[in-house]
């Protein structure tokens, strides 16, 4: 087929709703959308819409994608990079020119080498609900007002090597997607905002080094075990706290180098900005070639009860509180014990006790001196 080629030359879609298998061949020219184009499975079986390399597909401002609403359909965009696939606007090159692509609940989407560019009017270029099955490998995501907008519970299989570029921020999701990202992207200015920040696996899981920062608008609470790569950085935001072991059974662990050290910072650079890493009763952290920084009162690492950190060539600045606490859940008190049997004489000790530990001490001036004893025992019901 040949087509003309100026801005006549192009295949025209309306927009509606589609259910069956569809695939787009390189026509040579450009496809337009003007309206909502909804792709969806046709009587409860799911539907498969491919598009070829090297086609270029431009939306109206009305114009959008919508992969999977109301039954199971999947969008396979498989470009190469001689020929890439670019989902761009029809007018305009600024942020929020289309609304963008969309990938619902029952749908799945795949892309390689595509780009996608000047979207974002509503949410974002990319936007997944919970429930959404994507994979992304060499996707550009460019001049969007968000790049990529990830519900709770929407999966990546795959998230390597995809670019961000002029995206404020460049993915904006919940704490599970940081386990889900792979190595090799770049987010040019933007960064990764974490709005959720509860984790709870059943497995490991390791949070590989991203090029950019990650920044937490409130707390990461961590009840199951996570691995930070040497030279992640993360920041967080006023209020905010890295939450360790408060519920369940927990583990961070984060082993940097002299070149590429773990850095923890406020979203401010002073001190109080955020809350520091509070290890609870539950948490276990292992910190090697770190920074901790910017953090208020509670101190830099604020170890709970019965909580364990094992702390090496790790720096606390900016604090508004000591560097490290511990809090260890003892009791203090004064308690009279007798000296001989019941009927002898009592001495005033101070106790600190710990669940069936207990330590006794006392000091009184004696002569000239002063006199200072003490007992460390347990206590046998």
């Amino acid at each position: 087929n040949v087509f003309p080629k100026d801005a006549t030359g192009v295949v025209q879609i309306d927009g509606g709703a589609y259910g069956k298998a569809l695939h787009w061949k390189a026509i040579g020219t450009p496809w337009v959308v003007l309206g909502t184009l909804g792709f969806d499975g046709e009587g409860g079986a799911p539907a498969t819409w491919s598009i070829e390399a090297g086609n270029t597909v431009r939306f109206a401002p009305e114009g959008r994608l919508a992969i999977g609403e109301w039954r199971p359909a999947t969008l396979v965009l498989k470009g190469t990079k001689e020929a890439p696939i670019v989902l761009e606007a029809l007018a305009g090159t600024e942020p929020g020119s289309w609304p963008g692509v969309k990938v619902h609940d029952k749908g799945t989407l795949t892309a390689e080498y595509v780009t996608i560019a000047h979207a974002g009017s509503e949410t974002a270029g990319l936007e997944t609900t919970d429930g959404a099955k994507v994979a992304l490998s060499s996707v550009t995501i460019k001049q969007s007002k968000v790049g990529l907008l990830a519900a709770p519970a929407s999966t990546f299989s795959a998230f390597e090597n995809n670019s961000f570029e002029a995206c404020a921020p460049a993915v904006k999701a919940a704490i599970g997607i940081l386990g889900q990202l792979g190595a090799g992207n770049r987010y040019g200015d933007g960064r990764i905002v974490i709005e959720n920040g509860g984790l709870d696996l059943a497995s490991a899981v390791t949070w590989k080094k991203q090029d950019t920062v990650v920044e937490f608008t409130n707390t990461a609470a961590l009840n199951s075990s996570v691995t930070f790569e040497a030279g992640s950085r993360y920041a967080f935001a006023a209020g905010a706290q890295l939450g360790i072991g408060e519920w369940k059974p927990a583990t961070l662990t984060g082993t940097g180098t002299p070149e590429a050290v773990i850095a923890l910072a406020g979203t401010e650079s002073k001190p109080g900005a955020w809350g520091g890493v509070v290890v609870h009763s539950h948490g276990k952290l292992t910190l090697t070639n770190a920074t901790v920084s910017d953090t208020g009162e509670g101190g830099g690492v604020n170890v709970q009860d019965a909580g364990e950190a094992k702390l090496d060539h790790v720096v606390v600045s900016r604090s508004g509180g000591a560097g490290v606490v511990w809090t260890c859940g003892a009791k203090v008190e004064r308690v009279n014990i007798a000296e001989g049997g019941m009927l002898s004489a009592k001495r005033e000790y101070l106790q600190v006790r710990r669940k069936d530990h207990v330590f006794h001490i006392c000091a009184a001036p004696f002569g000239t001196g002063f006199f200072v004893s003490w007992w460390l025992g347990e206590i046998r019901s």
